[in-house]
């Protein structure tokens, strides 16, 4: 067959893994086994909360259905129920010749179920692959079975939702030479288990349409279309991993940073691209804007999560003998609208989740407002009490300082202690007048002081990603505000499912230090290549911890370069050619201008290098430079490859370009990253553009094509071109030819081995150093 990708739409479109599994979802066109004896296989049942039963893909308005046929009637066992039913097969054609796919669903007169055995049969056709509905996925028990090749029997049972309605049962890939028909197919049982245990038998009536052509997805497509699916039904969002213990999820990193990404990507992609995607989509029943109306969700439900926290705070309150204790609380929820955001109505069960909450902490207030009614006399002995509460407030909200609301709790209760301060001072005048307010401004002090720290937290930033089998580490940054303060930082790495990968030790933050950095180790047991790792870090100062942020990288490994040329044997596909590369400028490159020239010492600062002898010296001078960094521990990480905007950095900074705007116009490009300044110089200098003119490619490991054409265009020199004779020349974008071949005849960059260029293979940062160093030798 033409095209073995293709046929992986038919046998794993609906097998999208959910957020409680790291698994991916199957690729949309890879080959099913096809022997010519029965196979009887078993799903491997994930765990998928969804209960949506969905529709079917409509068939094309040009489609003519056949005349339906009656199937033959199954045997009905003695007291068993029986129904007529209309079952539809959808047939698709795909970009492989001779290969359909068919989508069997039931009418919407399907009563509730937890169980069917389904038997259908090709008469002339090859079946190639099975799969059952989106629905079945971890809803109780799934296996499938072929028999000589004709012949498919699905069974579900002990389901843990009942489906009901119209619903896709099944899928199948199948080979034929002729049209797939009602004559040419047949259901041959179908029988259901209903809620009450009973059996049901139906007698279906066959209904053949033609649906859709099936899309030839590049691999960029179909990890979009991947990510897509692995995303749960919105019916799905919960904010807890265990409500009965009030487990709550990170909703940032458990739901919203993976539907962010994945929206994202498809949302990069050019409009071709897209179509395509929309297409494979709608044969799973599925629209991007299903998936838009997902990301509205979670991010309502991060909206909220504060509230969702409130309740652990409360500690057990059940009377009004210690309630005074949880002022701060009612201050805070009187302030915040506890109305339910309109995108989260959309996910109903994290709404009922969302209601419960408020429910349950309108009832506490309750308590809260009694003890403070009991406290109305403005006596010695009940301001004594309202003061003796402020400093277990302080200490409570502390405890608390992880939450989203911990600034909030903080600013309730300097609210609650001015608002004492001055009714003391205004309707007291007893002997203890100037101790009961002293007593209070210290408390007001400490809020204060503890505000500081908040408002003046420091950053983090993750150094070069996380390089499996090497060190990866955190730099921590510490304004001026607390830069006088003994305190300690640590960092957490989480996975997609939000447990803990690995944490740090606690590193000491002396007093005067502005930054540390915090180092970890990584193995294959840890990660692996394609990972998403949240990254979280923490600021712990007089026993008070403060959360400093989150930010997400995929794990990678690097390939070991070729060590006589100095380039790479990783790949990176990139897509299109006219899409995915640098784009030319609209306008002349700027003239470099090399501000300082590398101190090309002797002394190797590195213990890694053994074997590169041929970016030895580049690396040494670029270093002592400081334009390029070493990894921590005396090493360098030579085979670590570079992204776009690493290697923006490098070129800046060697051609001593101003990087202080961090101004962009790129949807990728957080002006507050440390890249910002030297991707924003690059694009102002005409150096590099966009993969659109949406995206930069932040993230993205940079081509060596695209390292070709960035440095072209930087020293700004053309005459040293050569004719190319590598044995893949084909492969090198239209936009980077003249760069490649500028960048030849001047010896900066050369080929392999084999006699090829590999221009999207992937530059490390051993190749990197090596070319940068030779542009500045010529520029010089």
């Amino acid at each position: 067959m033409k095209n073995k990708k293709l046929n992986n739409l038919v046998c794993g479109l609906v097998s999208a893994a959910v957020l409680t599994t790291a698994v991916s979802a199957p690729a949309v066109f890879a080959a099913g086994e096809n022997n010519n004896e029965t196979v009887t296989t078993t799903d491997t049942v994930l765990t998928d909360e969804t209960t949506k039963a969905t529709a079917s893909p409509e068939p094309s308005a040009t489609a003519e259905p056949e005349e339906p046929t009656v199937s033959p009637e199954p045997t009905a066992t003695p007291g068993a129920q029986e129904m007529d039913m209309k079952v539809t097969a959808t047939v698709y054609t795909t970009d492989e010749d001779d290969v359909y796919k068919v989508v069997f669903k039931t009418a919407s007169s399907l009563p509730e179920i937890l169980g069917f055995e389904l038997t259908a049969t090709f008469d002339i056709a090859e079946i190639n692959s099975v799969s059952f509905g989106e629905s079945f996925a971890g809803n109780g028990e799934t296996s499938k079975s072929i028999t000589d090749d004709k012949t498919i029997t699905y069974v579900w049972k002990n389901g843990s939702t009942a489906l009901s309605g119209a619903v896709v049962l099944s899928n199948a890939s199948v080979t034929s030479k002729n049209k797939i028909t009602s004559h040419n197919m047949s259901i041959d049982k179908f029988t259901a288990t209903l809620k009450d245990g009973s059996e049901l038998v139906i007698n279906p009536t066959l209904s053949v349409v033609e649906g859709t052509n099936m899309p030839d997805l590049t691999e960029k497509e179909q990890s979009s279309y991947d990510a897509l699916m692995a995303l749960p039904e919105i019916s799905a969002l919960t904010f807890y991993k265990d409500e009965e213990k009030d487990d709550l999820y990170d909703i940032s990193s458990y739901y919203s940073a993976r539907i962010d990404t994945a929206v994202e990507l498809y949302d990069s992609m050019m409009e071709t691209s897209k179509k395509r995607i929309d297409t494979a989509l709608s044969i799973s029943n599925k629209s991007i804007t299903d998936f838009y109306t997902l990301q509205k969700a979670a991010k309502a439900m991060q909206e909220v999560s504060g509230i969702m926290q409130m309740p652990e705070c409360y500690d057990g309150i059940t009377d009004d003998s210690s309630a005074l204790n949880y002022e701060y609380l009612k201050t805070t929820f009187d302030n915040l609208s506890t109305s339910v955001p309109s995108a989260l109505k959309r996910a109903a069960k994290a709404t009922e989740e969302y209601n419960e909450v408020v429910s349950k902490l309108t009832d506490y207030n309750k308590y809260i407002e009694t003890a403070l009614k009991n406290l109305e006399d403005k006596t010695a002995e009940n301001y004594n009490t309202k003061i003796a509460s402020l400093e277990v407030q302080y200490s409570k909200a502390n405890s608390y300082s992880l939450h989203i609301l911990y600034k909030t709790y903080l600013s309730s209760l300097k609210t609650i202690a001015q608002s004492l301060y001055d009714d003391v001072n205004k309707n007291y005048s007893g002997t203890y007048k100037e101790y009961m307010l002293s007593s209070i401004e210290k408390i007001i002090n400490k809020i204060e002081d503890g505000n500081v720290v908040s408002d003046n937290l420091p950053t983090f930033s993750i150094t070069n990603g996380i390089n499996i089998g090497y060190s990866w580490s955190v730099s921590v940054k510490r304004r001026k505000a607390i830069i006088d303060q003994d305190a300690t930082v640590q960092v957490y790495a989480y996975n997609s499912k939000g447990e803990v990968i690995q944490n740090s030790s606690e590193k000491a933050f002396k007093a005067g230090d502005d930054s540390v950095s915090v180092s970890l180790p990584s193995t294959t047991k840890m990660y692996k290549a394609g990972d998403v790792v949240h990254v979280k870090c923490y600021y712990k100062y007089n026993d008070i911890s403060y959360y400093l942020g989150e930010d997400t990288v995929t794990a990678y490994k690097t390939v070991n370069p070729n060590k006589n040329q100095g380039g790479s044997t990783g790949g990176n596909t990139g897509g299109d050619t006219n899409g995915s590369g640098t784009v030319y400028p609209s306008s002349a490159p700027t003239e470099p201008n090399p501000t300082k020239a590398p101190n090309f010492a002797d002394e190797n600062p590195y213990t890694d290098l053994d074997g590169y002898d041929w970016a030895l010296e580049s690396i040494i001078g670029l270093t002592n430079a400081g334009i390029v960094n070493g990894m921590g521990d005396n090493k360098f990480d030579p085979s670590g490859n570079v992204t776009r905007e690493q290697f923006c950095k490098m070129v800046v900074q060697m051609f001593g370009l101003d990087a202080t705007d961090t101004t962009s116009h790129f949807n990728d490009v957080d002006e507050t990253k440390w890249y910002a300044p030297y991707v924003t110089a690059a694009v102002n200098a005409g150096y590099v553009q966009g993969q659109s003119d949406e995206y930069f490619g932040i993230g993205e490991v940079i081509m060596r094509q695209d390292m070709a054409t960035i440095l072209y265009r930087a020293i700004n020199k053309s005459g040293d071109g050569v004719i190319l004779e590598f044995t893949d020349n084909s492969d090198i974008a239209a936009y980077a030819k003249d760069a490649v071949a500028e960048l030849v005849g001047l010896g900066v960059m050369n080929g392999y081995e084999d006699g090829s260029f590999k221009p999207r293979g992937s530059a490390t940062r051993a190749e990197a150093s090596k070319v940068i160093y030779g542009t500045y030798k010529i520029v010089k």
